[in-house]
């Protein structure tokens, strides 16, 4: 039988305190359900998500939601994302030749563009176990971007390392070269690591009116992000050495420019 009297009340949480509880749960919850999704890490960022945090991405055009892992890494100037690959796992060729790989943004549109505005790698690892099968077989690895590279086995180097960089990002698919493929090779890719890079003026984040010089190129795509009350107000000034000067304003609401002479 279940205790009674004081020694049983000890052991049970007081009802205010489990109220307390729910309330807090409620709250944690309301929060993170309450994070947009958005174009990058470092839209996230912009939007003042100084942590780092799993977080919700999604397209201009796309439904669909990945939640991927961004570093909020602003003492370096960057911000990273990081997205898994199917190819984490070890694939052998021999278990079923042609294979497409998945990745955790399960909208392959918006992370091709998401690797175009930013600087990705990735990294391949290829390991053949025992010498090909037939003389100068190889197979192709074919990037998100359709970009396709081939291997060749090496006898001096059967375990080989490659840096996939800008297009050659994202191994999607794998392509035997004839149906007898090579049968002993084991292909292994790391996660998709993003970096955007971030330019911090701590004194913009305190007050107005201050002067922020840096080299603009065409490479780049700016991005600010501003936090008022105000609808009506000038956000911020460009200045070219032409001179040119173009004004950014809130006009009830919306961002209007303006070319000054």
């Amino acid at each position: 039988m279940p205790p009674n009297g004081p020694a049983a009340d000890r052991t049970r949480a007081p009802p205010m305190l489990i109220l307390l509880y729910l309330i807090l749960g409620l709250v944690v919850s309301s929060t993170e359900a309450s994070i947009p999704p958005r174009l990058s890490c470092r839209h996230h960022f912009l939007a003042g998500t100084q942590k780092d945090a799993v977080l919700p991405l999604k397209g201009e055009q796309s439904n669909v939601i990945s939640n991927v892992q961004c570093l909020m890494q602003r003492d370096e100037g960057v911000i990273v994302t990081q997205i898994h690959s199917g190819l984490e796992t070890p694939y052998k060729l021999g278990d079923g030749g042609k294979k497409s790989v998945n990745f955790q943004i399960g909208d392959i549109f918006f992370l091709r563009d998401l690797i175009r505005t930013a600087d990705c790698h990735q990294q391949v690892t290829i390991e053949w176990k025992d010498p090909p099968i037939e003389q100068g077989s190889n197979f192709t690895l074919v990037s998100l971007w359709n970009n396709m590279t081939e291997f060749h086995y090496d006898p001096e180097n059967p375990v080989a390392q490659f840096d996939f960089v800008s297009t050659l990002v994202g191994v999607r698919h794998i392509l035997p070269q004839t149906d007898s493929f090579e049968r002993s090779a084991t292909i292994q890719a790391t996660s998709l690591t993003c970096k955007q890079p971030i330019i911090t003026q701590s004194n913009c984040r305190i007050r107005g009116k201050v002067d922020v010089d840096f080299d603009i190129s065409t490479d780049w795509t700016y991005e600010f992000a501003f936090r008022t009350d105000k609808t009506d107000q000038t956000l911020m000034k460009l200045r070219s050495p032409e001179p040119e000067i173009v004004e950014i304003r809130l006009e009830r609401g919306k961002l209007v420019d303006f070319n000054l002479e």
